[in-house]
């Protein structure tokens, strides 16, 4: 991890009623989570601020998404007024599932 960069775990189970929503979905949603919380970690300073994803592009999924763990690696950069976040998903085994850029900002 350099100052800029985040690793993490994103695990569908913590949702409820995650075996009726479809994986891909819960991918999306933890790769969110995951633009915001490496956000608020590199901006302490604002970190009460409420900050919201607000674009997701680039995105490339290179394999079946299950319902299984996956490891997210995420490098943060400012750009005028909203954090980028180009980010990797791997299986647990290392294999290349996703990419992209999030776009996260604040909404104060």
């Amino acid at each position: 991890k350099n100052e800029n960069s985040y690793i993490g775990v994103l695990n569908p189970k913590i949702y409820s009623h995650w075996q009726n929503m479809h994986p891909q979905v819960l991918l999306y949603e933890g790769i969110h989570q995951f633009a915001v919380k490496s956000a608020k970690n590199l901006d302490v300073e604002n970190s009460h601020k409420t900050i919201v994803p607000v674009q997701i592009k680039d995105t490339k999924i290179y394999s079946q998404v299950k319902h299984e763990n996956y490891y997210i690696y995420g490098y943060l950069s400012l750009s005028s007024s909203f954090y980028k976040v180009n980010f990797v998903v791997l299986s647990l085994s290392g294999i290349k599932v996703a990419e992209g850029v999030v776009s996260v900002a604040s909404l104060h």
